[in-house]
This record gives structure tokens, sequence and C-alpha cells, in this order.
């Protein structure tokens, strides 16, 4: 068992290295769409695939990088379990990228001004 030190260090990396690293990335991506002239559809279209899809994989990506920094530091010392969850969630990672990718394109799709 590591020691108290220790463990507030390696969770410590979690909330400031692989969930800050998470929400930089998608901060940027989110704010890209501030200050773009589009009719009401688009930017509701666009509004929710922020608060949805984009919100999720955000989540997501910070649990797949905790996940294999778990499996980096204690694989061995858990038989396992942990690299298996983080495998699982890269995979979970792949799938929803794709998700988003498919919903940008369909938001991007509508019609920016009327004919």
């Amino acid at each position: 068992m590591k020691g108290s030190e220790y463990t507030e260090k390696h969770e410590k990396t979690h909330v400031y290295v692989h969930y800050y690293k998470a929400y930089a990335a998608f901060k940027g991506d989110a704010e890209s769409y501030e200050g773009i002239c589009m009719r009401k559809e688009k930017a509701e279209c666009f509004a929710k695939v922020i608060n949805s899809e984009m919100r999720d994989l955000y989540r997501l990506l910070a649990s797949v990088d905790s996940a294999a920094f778990d499996c980096a530091e204690y694989g061995s010392e858990d038989m396992g379990i942990v690299c298996e969850r983080a495998k699982r969630l890269r995979g979970e990672y792949v799938r929803a990228l794709a998700i988003l990718e498919a919903a940008r394109k369909r938001c991007a799709e509508l019609p920016d001004f009327p004919n």
C-alpha cells in the first residue's frame, strides 16, 4: 500500500493534469463558436453539441487519461482491472469522438442564412 503523501500526489495529478488537460482542450473548442453569426437553428444545433456530445467527450477524455495513469501506476497491483478499465474507456472515447464529429457535421451542414 502506498503512503498518504504518495496518494495525495497521485490524486492531484488526476485533477491538475488529466482533468485540466481535457478541460483546456474543449474550452477552446467550445469558445470557437463565440462571435460567429449564424442562423438561430444552426446556433441552437451547435449549442446542443457543446452541451451534450462535447461535454460528454470532455469527461470521457479526462477519465481515459486518468485510467491510463492508474494502469501505469497500479496495473500489476490489481490484477489488471485498472488496465482493463483504461482499455474499455479508450474504446468508449473513440466512439464518442465519432459521435461528436457526426453531430458537428450535421450542424455545419445547416444553412447559414435563408435564401
